[in-house]
């Protein structure tokens, strides 16, 4: 489909009308909404409507990894959809963003090769806590963070759920990643580690 095809279709779908529910509201006042719609099959978006989560457990992007990226891309094109999650950043004209949950890479390496379209499949989270722990999950199947970011990412859940779980929110967290509650406290105690030990682990040096 032609991109200037994709934009109109993109203004159609993303009328008020079509936002079925409402979510958390995010700090730019823009909110996480509902557009059915666009869930399902993956397809193709202009790439514009993407932006990186500033929350993503991802903190580290290594740079020889995404050049190997995107040359694999370049040569066979992008084969793994964007995972998204519908961001309404105007009320007034129903402008619509995808905040992207699982690909900063790939979109990354899209943006380098200055492709105009990308392939994405949109999901609903209500609410940012959702839809950290929706990128977190799917970061782990990959296993695709570096011990110290898997410990920043896991700190964040447990002071996400601490409100609501008190003293049971690591075991809770814990439970809800599939993970034994004393892994996530080693990882936990990581964060204590001196700056320089644990770019030491970041580098692959010191395994645990």
């Amino acid at each position: 489909m032609p991109l200037e095809e994709l934009r109109q279709d993109r203004t159609e779908l993303v009328q008020s009308e079509q936002i079925t529910e409402h979510g958390e509201i995010l700090q730019d006042d823009s909110q996480l909404v509902r557009i059915p719609d666009c869930e399902g099959s993956s397809r193709d978006w202009p790439i514009e409507m993407f932006v990186e989560n500033p929350d993503q457990p991802r903190r580290v992007f290594d740079e020889s990894k995404m050049a190997q990226l995107t040359e694999f891309i370049d040569e066979d094109g992008q084969t793994v959809p964007i995972i998204a999650v519908p961001l309404l950043v105007d009320a007034t004209t129903g402008e619509i963003r995808f905040l992207v949950v699982d690909g900063a890479r790939r979109l990354r390496a899209c943006q380098r090769l200055e492709y105009k379209v990308i392939n994405a499949k949109i999901v609903y989270h209500s609410t940012t806590r959702d839809v950290f722990i929706g990128s977190l999950i799917l970061n782990i199947s990959q296993e695709d963070l570096n011990p110290i970011e898997l410990a920043t990412a896991y700190a964040e859940l447990v002071e996400l759920a601490t409100p609501e779980h008190g003293g049971k929110a690591a075991k809770v967290i814990a439970k809800r990643i599939g993970i034994g509650a004393s892994v996530l406290y080693k990882y936990l105690q990581m964060l204590d580690f001196p700056d320089a030990i644990q770019e030491v682990i970041v580098s692959g040096i010191i395994t645990l």
